[in-house]
């Protein structure tokens, strides 16, 4: 993952030769309209414009967009909230996440609600962005889906034990993650999902402004424009799902490994084994090296309210055995909502 970023390094050096091609006072702007309207921290790690020889000034340009979750800080894509989630799975799948120390992410292409990617689709279409299919927009960027605790905390969670949980039989992990590192984070992002129309008004202020933008500046433009806003589009769900109350940890890094052409996994209690002496060149401390991944931290694991006191004793037999060498060693529960049942 860090290779990517230092590769946008190399690029803006082997760029530099060619930097009378792409006017910056206009790339400024447009970064000024995104800071303005969406993301007040935003930053770009390179930008770049293909011309002819005879041609002195390219009237695009191509941006990327930095990877680093503190681009995202101080904007309503920046989760700021109590730091305990819970992730609703089978107890099948609840086994294999222990036993791999590893959360598998789906990629948002091959998820079950077909709406969320029209959602997605319509918006682009709303704003006259949309230059490629949604799906091909959402097909590399894989998402860990969670809620908040207090879901379960206040006796909202019985939805979610019966869709996402094996039909309240299954297990909520509770999770916490390293929030104090999160702006050292690489390729990830952690955000409250947003329902209808809530935050559409700034992407549309936002859309406005560049195609005023566009016409003052003789027609310039921002090429790709669609990757630029995807990370913050696939935080928008159609409102009929605001009952789950969705907290979305989304990886928006490249795959190239056919085994993980759908998934992409994050690893609980992760330790780096990157080291500053081997990027030294590029001035990386050895504390980001530690924090560029999120450390998940599994708090408790809640067992379904349906599950009985025996097959309970049983279930956390089997948990104590996989978790025994965590860092922490979560405590096994029975849900809240085991009273009603």
């Amino acid at each position: 993952m860090l290779g990517i970023e230092l590769v946008f390094y190399m690029k803006l050096e082997l760029m530099s030769s060619r930097e009378s091609m792409i006017q910056s006072d206009k790339v400024e702007l447009f970064v000024d309209l995104v800071r303005k309207y969406l993301l007040p921290n935003f930053k770009i790690s390179s930008s770049m414009a293909i011309v002819s020889a005879a041609a002195t000034k390219a009237n695009y340009a191509t941006l990327s967009q930095s990877d680093c979750f503190d681009a995202y800080y101080g904007s309503s894509y920046h989760y700021r909230g109590e730091n305990k989630f819970i992730h609703f799975t089978s107890f099948e799948t609840c086994l294999k996440i222990l036993e791999s120390k590893k959360f598998l992410l789906s990629s948002l292409s091959v998820m079950d609600d077909k709406l969320e990617v029209d959602h997605l689709h319509n918006i682009f279409e709303s704003l006259g962005l949309k230059e490629r299919e949604s799906y091909f927009i959402k097909k590399d960027l894989y998402a860990l889906s969670l809620c908040e605790f207090d879901v379960e905390q206040n006796e909202e969670s019985l939805d979610m034990w019966r869709i996402y949980s094996d039909n309240c039989r299954g297990v909520g992990l509770v999770l916490e993650f390293d929030l104090a590192y999160s702006y050292h984070w690489v390729h990830y992002a952690l955000s409250k999902v947003k329902y209808g129309h809530e935050g559409v008004d700034k992407i549309i202020a936002f859309s406005k402004a560049y195609q005023e933008f566009i016409k003052s500046n003789n027609g310039f433009k921002i090429r790709g424009i669609d990757e630029l806003l995807r990370n913050l589009l696939s935080n928008h769900k159609s409102g009929i799902y605001k009952s789950e109350r969705e907290v979305r940890l989304l990886f928006t890094g490249k795959l190239y490994e056919k085994e993980l052409k759908l998934k992409h996994s994050c690893e609980i209690e992760f330790e780096s084994k990157l080291r500053k002496e081997d990027f030294e060149k590029y001035k990386v401390t050895q504390e980001r090296l530690d924090h560029i991944f999120p450390n998940i931290t599994i708090s408790s694991i809640l067992i379904g309210p349906k599950v009985s006191k025996k097959e309970f004793d049983k279930n956390a037999q089997e948990i104590n055995v996989l978790t025994q060498r965590y860092n922490t060693v979560p405590k096994v529960e029975h849900s809240l909502l085991k009273k009603y049942f």
